[in-house]
């Protein structure tokens, strides 16, 4: 059956992150890793993604243009990448140190560690591909 033209609440996509922690900092691996005995090493976390919609698309990309040193709009990469993250991130299944969830909320993706932000937007970039964001 053909997608609707319309952008539902069900139109997502989702997004995992493998790491581990190699003692000196987090690591983000290709794949779940596993150890000589078979036990998982490695930790993930999977982030589920709205698609855009056209009102949403053009949200994100206002919130990342800002004027250059002429005064002409630019767009602001960096809060673009920020943006998509924010605006798009619909749950999480992220569980503190004390074994309950942590609310996907815009306080806790800013407090992501790099590494994982990174990988969030490289995978929402591959998803969404060209055009994804008018």
């Amino acid at each position: 059956m053909a997608k609707s033209i319309f952008i539902s609440n069900t139109d997502t996509f989702d997004v995992v992150v493998n790491y581990k922690d190699d003692g000196k900092r987090l690591k983000v691996v290709p794949e779940e890793e596993k150890n000589e005995k078979g036990e998982i090493t490695s930790k993930k976390i999977t982030v589920s993604f709205k698609y855009p919609d056209f009102s949403t698309s053009q949200k994100i990309l206002r919130s990342a243009t800002t004027p250059d040193s002429n005064g002409a709009p630019s767009l602001n990469f960096l809060q673009l990448q920020t943006s998509l993250i924010y605006a798009l991130a619909s749950k999480w299944d992220v569980v503190g140190e004390d074994g309950k969830a942590v609310e996907l909320n815009s306080e806790n993706i800013s407090k992501l560690r790099v590494e994982i932000a990174k990988e969030l937007i490289s995978e929402v970039y591959k998803e969404l591909g060209d055009g994804g964001l008018i």
